[in-house]
């Protein structure tokens, strides 16, 4: 099979060119720019890798667990954080410039559903208080 090419437009001294990164093999299923910096990420299966564009090298990769794969990624606004969202339904958050795992939203909402039980627990107590 040969390798993918993503080819990206680029001004310099008012000529235009054409920049090209070759990635692996295997089909580009997300691709995400980061908003400040000339980085990309791209995700193929279950492996995400960052670009250096201008360099045209790979930053750092990433394989996420075994049985999912990768169906988007996206840059936080900041451009702290890089969302993955895999097959799966799991949102994991890794550091934009390292790729380092952060957390996963599977997570957080075990932490949310425990906060909301909580919450209704208390409203549940203080209407029992206020109606006696």
């Amino acid at each position: 099979m040969d390798e993918l090419q993503i080819h990206l437009p680029r001004s310099e001294a008012g000529a235009r060119q054409i920049e090209t990164l070759v990635q692996h093999p295997r089909g580009i299923v997300a691709m995400a720019a980061h908003p400040r910096l000339p980085l990309v990420a791209m995700a193929s299966g279950r492996s995400v890798a960052l670009w250096d564009c201008p360099r045209h090298e790979r930053v750092c990769g990433l394989e996420v667990g075994a049985g999912t794969s990768i169906t988007t990624l996206c840059f936080g606004c900041k451009s702290n954080w890089l969302a993955v969202g895999t097959a799966s339904g799991n949102i994991m958050m890794l550091k934009a410039d390292t790729l380092d795992h952060c957390y996963d939203l599977k997570q957080i909402k075990k932490v949310l559903g425990l906060v909301i039980r909580l919450l209704v627990a208390v409203s549940c107590i203080g209407s029992t208080l206020l109606s006696a």
